[in-house]
């Protein structure tokens, strides 16, 4: 009685509510795995997708902007981006179309920890300069 009692408290127990709002369990996301996530193809296809994707923005080419964005990004356990954040910022024109190529993104293979597919954090540098 005592087993069937535990095996439905951990089966129900974790979307029960506490004082009427539902219980949160946050998700581990880590910043390093033995395995990084991976864009399909490797390194050279991510250039290619940003470089095919990535489009300068007419008002950062009237003012001249030039520099970097760096972009940060959750790649899931499916793959999936999530949680885009500018860390570095360049204007706001250059900042969206970032976060724009990004969330454009295929999925990615994800990173693995003990062979298990982990959530992790990634960033990427685009760079924006005027010819």
């Amino acid at each position: 009685m005592i087993k069937v009692w535990c095996i439905l408290v951990l089966l129900f127990g974790l979307g029960s509510r506490m004082n009427g709002q539902e219980q949160v369990i946050p998700r581990e996301i880590l910043e390093h795995a033995e395995q990084a996530p991976e864009f399909p193809g490797g390194i050279s296809a991510l250039k290619k997708f940003l470089y095919k994707n990535l489009h300068y923005p007419k008002n950062a080419v009237k003012s001249n902007s030039e520099g970097q964005v760096i972009v940060r990004f959750v790649v899931e356990t499916d793959g999936e981006i999530s949680d885009i954040a500018v860390r570095q910022t360049l204007d706001h024109w250059c900042d969206r179309e970032a976060v724009r190529v990004i969330q454009k993104m295929p999925k990615w293979n994800p990173a693995r920890q003990n062979g298990a597919a982990v959530a992790t954090y990634y960033e990427i540098p685009i760079s924006f300069q005027l010819q």
